[in-house]
Formats: structure tokens, C-alpha cells, sequence
């Protein structure tokens, strides 16, 4: 729980002890108390209720909130650690755009993100392996699982590298 929200609906004490307890409780004067105790008017039910409607929305909106702001702590954390990884960590759609790449990826293949993201995957695979990611996108896409593989993928420079 982050924390409560707490409303009095009903009417204030108006018992000379309790009204003494609050006011050390809350350090309040005790004579402020009895003067907003004694000038309080009864609030119909139908306001009540309503004021009970609009607190249980708040309250479920902020913990939406809350809800959102931690997913969005464990993203960046998530994204850190890819970031910070020496593999190659690529993001791409099930067309095989690229859409992230991290720096293990600018590191192995020698391209900086800016270079690749938005370009087709295949731009890794060397012209005899064109058709192996395109067969990946596809059993991806139908729900296949797909095995762990070896395989060859090309630098910005050039060179193949193995790859897995």
C-alpha cells in the first residue's frame, strides 16, 4: 500500500471528551473544535454519497498511477540493463524493421543505433543467408517457437562473424 486517504462523512463529535481527544491528538485548539463542531451542518445523503463516489475514484486513479510510474521504473531498469550488456540485443517488428539496438550491438556489428533503427534486419545477413530471417519473422509471426541457432551475419565492415 503507498499510503490511505481517510474523509469523515458522518457528523463531528460533539462529545466534550472526544472533542478533547482530537484536539491533543491533532494539536488543534480545543475551542477551534468546538466552534466547528457546534457551526457544522448535517450534509443529505445523496452528497455524501457522491462525495463517496468522486474518494473511491481518486483513489483508484492514483493507484493507477502508482501502477503506471512503477512499470515505468521497471522499463527504464529493464532498458539499462540491455543497454549496459556487452551481447548484441536487437528489437525489431514482425516485418524485421529494427527498432532498438543496444551498444553490445553497435560494439559487434561496428553500426551506431542511429545508422539501424528503422532499417530491415537483413541487412545483417549475408546474401546466401537472405531467406534465414525471413523464416524466423514467419515462424515468430504463427506463433512457432523457434530453436536456438548459429548462424552469420556481416559488420559494417564487411567481415562475417558467427553469431548465435
Amino acid at each position: 500500500m503507498v499510503g490511505s486517504i481517510n474523509f469523515g462523512y458522518g457528523d463531528p463529535p460533539r462529545d466534550p471528551q472526544r472533542l478533547r481527544e482530537l484536539a491533543e491528538k491533532y494539536r488543534v485548539p480545543l475551542d477551534d473544535l468546538r466552534e466547528q463542531a457546534a457551526t457544522y451542518a448535517s450534509r443529505p445523503p445523496h452528497i455524501i454519497g457522491l462525495a463517496k463516489s468522486r474518494l473511491a475514484s481518486s483513489a483508484r486513479l492514483i493507484g493507477e498511477i502508482v501502477k503506471r510510474r512503477r512499470a515505468e521504473e521497471e522499463a527504464r531498469d529493464l532498458a539499462a540493463v540491455v543497454q549496459s550488456s556487452d551481447d548484441a540485443i536487437i528489437s525489431k517488428t514482425l516485418d524485421g524493421t529494427i527498432v532498438s539496438w543496444n551498444k553490445g550491438a553497435e560494439n559487434i556489428y561496428g553500426y551506431a543505433a542511429e545508422e539501424v533503427i528503422g532499417q530491415p534486419i537483413s541487412m545483417l545477413a549475408p546474401p546466401e543467408r537472405s531467406g534465414e530471417t525471413a523464416r524466423i519473422l514467419e515462424a515468430i509471426e504463427q506463433g512457432k517457437h523457434v530453436d536456438h541457432f548459429e548462424t552469420v551475419r556481416r559488420t559494417k565492415d564487411g567481415r562475417l562473424i558467427d553469431v548465435s
